[in-house]
């Protein structure tokens, strides 16, 4: 079940604003964001601090907290080169994917330009698509260090949870 506090259609000046967010963020993304500036664009909120945005009924960006608008999982498939990622050990996917901390020991790579409080897509070590979109509590230096232990972030949302389960069409 979809349930969003609200939903309003964007204003040209709200859209506007956005698309440049967009447009600056994924610069690889242009024609699609060309494309995707024709159609309806609506604001979709939750009442736990997500927020979406959806072009003529589909799910394409989220942003937490009001943090920088992220592609949805699946459009990040199609993308899959637009955000840097965070590699973690496969062992732990059964796990993580039933609710565990992702655990700093378990990451093999973390690209040096990730930041503190920002979210990034999560592969489980060679895997073609992401698993989900984890905010970072630590520095790469700190999770890549020797002796390093510690929950590395926060998991916003992983295959199979509520939000993949919600798909991306939603009713307006």
């Amino acid at each position: 079940q979809k349930s969003f506090s609200s939903t309003q259609k964007l204003r040209n000046k709200d859209a506007k604003q956005i698309i440049t967010q967009l447009n600056q963020n994924y610069p690889d993304l242009k024609e699609f964001i060309e494309e995707m500036q024709k159609k309806n664009l609506s604001l979709l909120k939750t009442s736990n601090r997500f927020q979406f945005l959806a072009a003529d009924g589909t799910l394409l960006f989220f942003n937490y907290y009001d943090n920088q608008w992220i592609p949805m999982l699946r459009l990040l498939h199609q993308y899959p080169t637009l955000l840097p990622y965070i590699h973690n050990d496969k062992g732990s996917c059964k796990f993580i994917l039933q609710g565990a901390k992702l655990m700093a020991p378990g990451i093999h790579k973390i690209d040096d330009k990730c930041k503190i409080n920002e979210i990034y897509p999560l592969k489980f070590d060679d895997s073609v698509d992401a698993m989900g979109y984890i905010k970072l509590t630590q520095s790469p230096e700190e999770i890549m260090k020797d002796g390093r232990k510690d929950v590395i972030g926060e998991m916003i949302t992983i295959i199979g949870d509520g939000l993949w389960e919600m798909g991306d069409q939603v009713k307006m």
